[in-house]
């Protein structure tokens, strides 16, 4: 029996043999549909993602496109852009093969049951396919298209000519004039501006010139191209012989002709104007009193002030300066009563830059036979305006106390940042119960004291002082989008007034950085910035020489948004 047993364990038996393949052919057999059905499933997966991607890449052509040109029929041409659509497509499925793919598109107006041009969005759907084998996963995907700015685009937007410009690093400001305004369409939307059609059907490129306090200064409706050789190319001219130095907005947006008149999107840029003269204050009067002469005038148009100059002589021929003066007035104290004295005052921009002097007038302080002060402006009080740089100012009516009363010239308005000393003119001679000091900045506390002056120069005692505090500048953010078919785009943005460039932090440089990359269907948001008007320059390359768009974004009262194109 140990024999046996051993010679059996030396190997199979033929039957043995015999069994174990048969029992392995029946699980081969069985595993065969399974390893099959898998092998399908892994090409389907494959083939759905190459369809899904094919649906994205029509996607996001479909959303390049002119608004107007989002039609069924041009979708579904194989000729149309170039053969970039079409219902029939090669698509790469990997390893370097291709397959052949169906793509369908449907284009419903929104909302629902809108007429052809009445609509306010059309939602585009596209549907790929393959034919089977393996058996087919369709993919469907859909976008929604605004009408807002389906209309002719511009494609360059520039501001010259160069001998008006000067430029400061990156940054251009105007210096004289007149300003041009050119604007360049987009070549496939020359047509929709219907050119031959009469004058009411045709399309045209509105320019505007906008203060940063947002007054249109300038607007022109141009409807016809500079030449017809240049029919993409429209000009408007801006006499800005009479305007005031300050930043300015500028603006084009094109309309299309009769049958559709829709706009496209806006292009913008601000910038500075500087007349390099300023222009002198008007108006400048003088009340005198009892050891003292009260100046006013009126603030010239200009953007760029810094603060005023007065000048004093005694002979009308030999002037030297007084004192500079922050706002539109000047009480001098250091006179002597009975003397006559001449003065006149001149305008300073942030450049440094002076205007010419007023014509002089005169003032002899004296003793008046009312010598009766005004009674004391009480109550003051002070309180800053929610979200403002401004802190507003209230009292109480004076009462001239004269016998007989010659009545009130008006108040003053003193401010000092301790309450004690150091105390500022920023007003005189004002007959409203108010006052808003919008200098008062951001974070700062300021003590403010009013007093009445009447007709002859008496002034009351002082009422106050009454203190404020305004508050922390609120920051803003905008969010920039790239929707166009480049993969990436460069963004700069730069403060219209400062000059300072932003990253997307907030941070700030005098000098220009190297920008931002923008992908393709990709945004990119910039948090913290100050309040104000920016440029948003967009460049197709990495150099800055290259910027093709402009976008001014206000940021004034809130936070904002922009787009390329």
């Amino acid at each position: 029996m140990d024999r046996v047993h051993r010679r059996r364990e030396a190997g199979f038996s033929f039957v043995e043999l015999l069994v174990t393949i048969i029992i392995a052919g029946i699980v081969f057999a069985a595993m065969v549909p399974v390893f099959l059905g898998t092998q399908s499933a892994v090409a389907g997966d494959q083939l759905r993602n190459s369809a899904l991607q094919l649906a994205q890449d029509k996607l996001e052509k479909i959303r390049a496109l002119d608004y107007d040109l989002i039609e069924q029929a041009n979708l579904d041409s194989g000729t149309f852009m170039g053969g970039q659509f079409g219902t029939s497509v090669q698509w790469a499925t990997g390893g370097g093969n291709q397959r052949a793919f169906t793509v369908a598109y449907q284009v419903d107006l929104l909302p629902e049951g809108s007429a052809e041009g009445t609509e306010s969005h059309k939602q585009v759907t596209v549907t790929v396919t393959w034919t089977a084998p393996p058996t087919p996963k369709p993919v469907v995907l859909s976008t929604m298209v605004s009408k807002q700015y389906a209309g002719p685009q511009i494609v360059r937007f520039e501001i010259g000519p160069p001998n008006i410009l000067v430029e400061d690093g990156s940054s251009y400001s105007i210096v004289s004039g007149p300003v041009v305004l050119d604007a360049y369409l987009l070549p496939d939307d020359i047509l929709s501006m219907n050119q031959d059609a009469s004058e009411e059907n045709r399309g045209y490129v509105l320019f505007t010139v906008t203060s940063l306090n947002g007054t249109v200064v300038a607007s022109h409706k141009v409807d016809s191209p500079v030449s017809a050789g240049e029919p993409g190319h429209y000009q408007a001219t801006w006499d800005n012989s009479t305007a005031a130095d300050g930043a300015y907005i500028f603006q084009a947006v094109a309309v299309a002709g009769f049958g559709s008149r829709t706009q496209g999107a806006p292009v913008s840029i601000a910038m500075w104007y500087h007349s390099n003269q300023p222009s002198p204050p008007t108006n400048l009067s003088v009340l005198s009193g009892d050891g003292a002469v009260f100046l006013t005038w009126v603030t010239p148009a200009i953007g760029d002030l810094s603060h005023y100059e007065v000048w004093r002589s005694t002979d009308a021929v030999n002037y030297a300066k007084l004192d500079d003066a922050p706002a539109e007035s000047y009480t001098d104290t250091a006179v002597s009563n009975g003397t006559t004295y001449y003065y006149r005052v001149l305008t300073v921009d942030t450049e440094g830059l002076s205007s010419v002097f007023t014509e002089a007038v005169a003032a002899t302080p004296d003793v008046a036979g009312d010598s009766a002060p005004p009674s004391v402006p009480v109550p003051l009080s002070a309180a800053a305006l929610s979200n403002q740089p401004t802190i507003q100012l209230t009292w109480g009516e004076s009462i001239d106390t004269g016998n007989p009363a010659v009545g009130l010239a008006g108040y003053v308005v003193e401010r000092s940042p301790n309450g004690a000393t150091d105390w500022t003119q920023i007003a005189s001679l004002i007959l409203a119960l108010d006052y808003d000091d919008t200098n008062a900045g951001w974070s700062s506390t300021w003590y403010y004291r009013v007093n009445a002056v009447d007709l002859v120069g008496n002034a009351s005692a002082w009422a106050g002082p009454a203190a404020a505090s305004t508050g922390v500048q609120p920051l803003r953010t905008f969010t920039a989008t790239n929707n166009s078919s480049n993969n990436q785009v460069r963004v700069w943005v730069q403060h219209a007034t400062t000059l300072l460039w932003y990253g997307t932090s907030g941070a700030s440089s005098p000098t220009l950085p190297s920008g931002v990359w923008l992908k393709r269907n990709n945004s990119i948001t910039w948090s913290d910035l100050p309040a104000g008007v920016y440029n948003v320059y967009f460049s197709t390359s990495s150099s800055w020489s290259d910027v093709a768009i402009t976008r001014a974004i206000d940021l004034s009262s809130g936070n904002g948004t922009t787009a390329y194109p």
